[in-house]
């Protein structure tokens, strides 16, 4: 192992040495195994040859080396068909390292097939959350998915694990269009034990364009918020909406005396983009013009 160590440390490897290393994949000493596989996985670009023995690892009985293969294939530009259904058939691995290895790198890709597609829904449902996560994460960097799919990460906005949660309603959020059952889901997020998951919701559905009315109320809610990020990206989110009634206006009103700056700051932000404000609202405002903070008499100045 100490031989294999030693060339690893090179920074360009000539064919002969690649062959050499390679060999040492078959090695009987698992510890000389894996590291034949993390010296290949440093090299920028790999022959057919070397990567189908690399393929080959994924079958190993040593669950890391087995992890190190697919994280080696990973660093490839492109994969071929053959390489990327073994690297879905480790979606099925008895080890989660191993299952969240192969997620993570079908996720790096830009276009999936429907077949690795539903590999990887299935895998929403793992029992290990570190896994689902990578699997809502991995969901969430395509372009488009279909309904089934879209409802499948619906339901883990209802997992009992808050990052998992919170992926899928960073998920979501990417869509340009969603159903109503979808957003009412994310929308119950808002009440999430997790401020985390509240602020995802928060943002998710200030990128939508136009809300309903019972969303904006939803979303007024959470100014009250005991965590100071979501109270601010409530606020955002009004902020990006084109009109706003006088019951929301006054509720972002009453965040000019918040605590934190930077909420009382950004209250003052968002009631400065309308078109038009009451005289109350109007001498509110004016009235923070004497504010010990320079930000927030700058907004108001604004």
């Amino acid at each position: 192992r100490a031989a294999v160590d030693a060339l690893g440390k090179r920074l360009s490897l000539s064919d002969d040495i690649l062959k050499a290393i390679v060999a040492r994949l078959e090695d009987q000493d698992s510890s000389v195994r894996n590291a034949a596989v993390d010296i290949l996985n440093k090299q920028s670009s790999l022959s057919d040859d070397i990567l189908k023995a690399i393929v080959v690892r994924l079958e190993d009985q040593d669950s890391s080396i087995r992890e190190a293969a697919v994280d080696a294939l990973s660093k490839q530009s492109s994969l071929s068909d053959d390489i990327l259904k073994a690297i879905v058939a480790r979606l099925g691995d008895q080890y989660s390292s191993v299952r969240r290895a192969a997620v993570d790198v079908l996720g790096k890709l830009s276009s999936l097939s429907d077949d690795i597609l539903a590999a990887i829904v299935a895998r929403l449902e793992d029992q290990d959350s570190s896994v689902r996560k990578a699997a809502v994460d991995a969901l969430g960097k395509q372009s488009s998915l279909s309904d089934d799919i879209l409802k499948a990460i619906m339901a883990r906005l209802e997992d009992q694990d808050s990052s998992v949660r919170r992926a899928a309603v960073d998920a979501l959020g990417k869509r340009l269009s969603l159903s109503d059952d979808i957003l009412k889901a994310i929308v119950a997020r808002l009440d999430d034990q997790a401020s985390s998951v509240r602020r995802a919701a928060v943002d998710a559905l200030g990128k939508r364009l136009s809300l309903s009315d019972d969303i904006l109320k939803a979303i007024v809610v959470r100014l009250e918020d005991h965590d100071s990020w979501v109270q601010n990206a409530a606020i955002d989110a009004l902020g990006k909406q084109s009109s706003l009634s006088n019951d929301i206006l006054e509720a972002i009103v009453a965040r000019l005396g918040d605590q934190y700056s930077s909420i009382r700051r950004a209250a003052v932000d968002v009631l400065g983009k309308q078109s038009s404000l009451s005289d109350d609202i109007l001498k509110t405002i004016i009235a923070h013009l004497q504010n010990q903070h320079s930000s927030v008499r700058k907004a108001a100045v604004d």
